[in-house]
């Protein structure tokens, strides 16, 4: 399942060897994986006439932000896409090919994250076992990207096709989350010493 890019990016990255599964869809990293294949197509020279620059062999500098601009484009627009290559200098070795490149790479790698996303619910909500469902999502990439969400709903449904889920943006998940943990894990302690104290 894991890419040569994907082992590079881990190996970068702040934790090595830990998170490795969102490593492969979480917004803080789709944009490198995209970047390091780039490179290795310019270095190919499969794309931009084998031209690099400064800035698209600079680390972590290709971002979620620049594949949501670009998967914002529509089969007969580039513009966005053009206006990301020309970010990192390279509009002046650009064919129609190389946009067509970028514009697809981001696509699959969007695709890929959603099917990545849509396989782990599918496992919570088979082990849950209920009609309905809804799921909070938190996370800039799912917020700001403009087909992502769509993807993974897609992906879900043709993996729980009797599950109607429904997807609602939460802020601050994380934490939220985490402070739904801690009451819960109190309530629990509470009963427990209660019915030690009923016993004794």
């Amino acid at each position: 399942m894991k890419s040569e890019y994907d082992f590079e990016v881990n190996k970068k990255s702040n934790h090595v060897n830990s998170f490795t599964f969102e490593k492969l869809f979480s917004g803080m990293y789709m944009g490198e994986v995209v970047r390091l294949i780039l490179l290795k197509l310019i270095k190919e020279r499969l794309m931009f006439k084998g031209q690099t620059t400064d800035k698209i062999t600079k680390d972590w500098q290709f971002t979620t932000k620049c594949i949501s601009d670009i998967m914002a484009d529509t089969e007969n627009d580039s513009r966005q896409t053009r206006h990301v290559i020309e970010e990192f200098d390279l509009g002046h070795v650009t064919s129609d090919d190389d946009v067509a490149i970028v514009k697809y790479l981001c696509y699959l790698v969007s695709v890929r994250a959603a099917k990545l996303i849509a396989a782990g619910l599918a496992v919570l909500i088979t082990h849950i076992k209920k009609e309905q469902m809804t799921i909070a999502v938190d996370g800039s990439m799912y917020e700001h990207h403009p087909t992502l969400a769509k993807m993974i709903k897609d992906e879900l449904h043709m993996l729980c096709p009797n599950t109607q889920a429904k997807f609602i943006l939460a802020k601050d998940g994380s934490g939220r989350g985490a402070a739904f943990v801690a009451a819960v894990a109190c309530k629990q302690s509470q009963l427990t010493h209660t019915n030690v104290y009923k016993q004794s």
